[in-house]
């Protein structure tokens, strides 16, 4: 299994004050103690060149490759301007070699604390697994992209957490939802690329547009924005809040360690 995130620093942005940077560590931290990975994993990181440069000149990251369980690899993309040219990069930059191999895509907001193992199996070409959230007709996911008469009460699917196998389905989803996400790069959605996400999902499962199979994370693996004392059959917290607002988002996260820290 490749477990993989995304960090950047927009053009005109100093590194130095990116709290996501602050997150990714916390974020890796969690992963490598939680995530149950084993030599045979590996944990990608899509990030580009500047803040890589910054990454590598800290001590954390750095000592963390040592006591990784796995591989830690640096996927670098161009320096984006815009939030939107940020997040498509989980959709369009990792290498087309990972073919045949299984992926985990995690927000750096999406903490593991317990193994991964038993809820992401290995998947085949072109299997897509999604956790659901919320309801779709909602503007946070497709509201008022497509037509709900086939399934009229679907839930929504989160952008932040989703497994997959390339294949041409999977490249052909990725694709439509990274042209719409710049074609609006300018008026953005409030959740970027979430929306598209949505749209997509819906259309392979009425309309079978790409040859993709798509099958359900189990919900009860992740909770949202829960502080601490988890459910036992929780894997994954999701501290979510407004994208890009990085302050909001490491709060959160900072506040759940402190917490988790009490319990010792």
């Amino acid at each position: 299994m490749i477990v993989y995130t995304l960090l950047f620093t927009l053009v005109g942005k100093k590194t130095e004050e990116n709290l996501y940077i602050q997150m990714f560590d916390i974020w890796l931290c969690y992963l490598i103690k939680n995530g149950g990975l084993t030599p045979e994993d590996k944990i990608s990181v899509v990030i580009d060149s500047e803040t890589l440069k910054y990454i590598q000149s800290q001590v954390l990251p750095n000592y963390l490759k040592y006591v990784s369980p796995c591989e830690i690899e640096y996927v670098e993309f161009e320096q984006p301007k815009n939030l939107s040219e940020g997040i498509v990069a989980r959709y369009n930059s990792l290498p087309r070699d990972h073919e045949g191999k299984t992926l985990l895509f995690l927000d750096l907001d999406v903490l593991v604390v317990k193994s991964l193992q038993n809820d992401i199996p290995k998947l085949l070409p072109n299997q897509l697994m999604v956790m659901p959230e919320g309801k779709m007709a909602h503007g946070l996911y497709a509201g008022g992209l497509v037509n709900y008469d086939k399934i009229p009460n679907i839930c929504g699917f989160a952008a932040s957490t989703f497994a997959y196998s390339y294949g041409e389905g999977i490249e052909k989803f990725f694709q439509k939802i990274t042209e719409e996400c710049l074609e609006n790069k300018n008026t953005p959605k409030y959740t970027i690329d979430q929306p598209y996400y949505n749209k997509w999902i819906y259309l392979m499962l009425t309309e079978q547009v790409f040859p993709v199979e798509i099958h359900l994370l189990r919900y009860t693996m992740i909770e949202q924005n829960k502080m601490n004392m988890f459910e036992d059959s929780t894997v994954l917290v999701n501290y979510a809040g407004t994208p890009g607002e990085g302050t909001f988002h490491y709060q959160k996260m900072l506040n759940a360690i402190c917490l988790e820290y009490l319990k010792k």
